[in-house]
């Protein structure tokens, strides 16, 4: 069996633009400033998955998460390595899709809807991948910003115990 997670960052950059970023995002929504979809490290080497403005949008990309200080993991569960390729694969599906910067700020600036459907932010691919694989045996809200999905998702793992 093998572990999958969700990785909330928590951490400080030392970059001063993405230390403004993370400060601007975090006032606007809460604790977290970004999440990844981690797959277990022996299967994928590549073993985070999500949608960053700095990586130039949905990406696959391979995290050292040797500094726990800078992130909340989040169990989703563990799974065969059937069910993990599948759900891989269907984050394959929104590789190369670009980060939605306008609509980022739109719905978390002015509490606009989102609506550029090739387009994602972080939590946003997360959630629609997780929906794409029925991970929860219903369809969970794609707009939510981390620290939502992080409170949302605690309240419904727990429930599943």
């Amino acid at each position: 069996m093998y572990k999958l997670d969700l990785a909330y960052y928590i951490g400080r950059d030392k970059n001063p633009a993405k230390r403004l970023v993370t400060t601007i995002i975090r006032l606007a929504t809460g604790k977290y400033s970004h999440v990844e979809l981690v797959f277990p490290v022996e299967l994928y080497t590549e073993n985070s998955f999500s949608s960053s403005g700095w990586d130039g949008g949905v990406r696959f990309k391979k995290i050292n998460y040797s500094h726990p200080e800078r992130w909340k993991f989040q169990r989703l569960g563990e799974f065969n390595a059937e069910r993990i390729a599948f759900i891989y694969s269907c984050a394959k599906l929104y590789e190369g899709k670009k980060y939605a910067t306008f609509d980022v700020i739109k719905r978390f600036g002015f509490g606009k809807p989102a609506n550029d459907p090739d387009k994602f932010w972080c939590s946003e691919v997360c959630l629609r991948v997780l929906n794409d694989c029925n991970m929860f045996g219903k369809k969970i809200k794609e707009t939510l910003a981390p620290t939502r999905m992080y409170n949302y998702l605690s309240r419904l793992l727990k429930k599943e115990k």
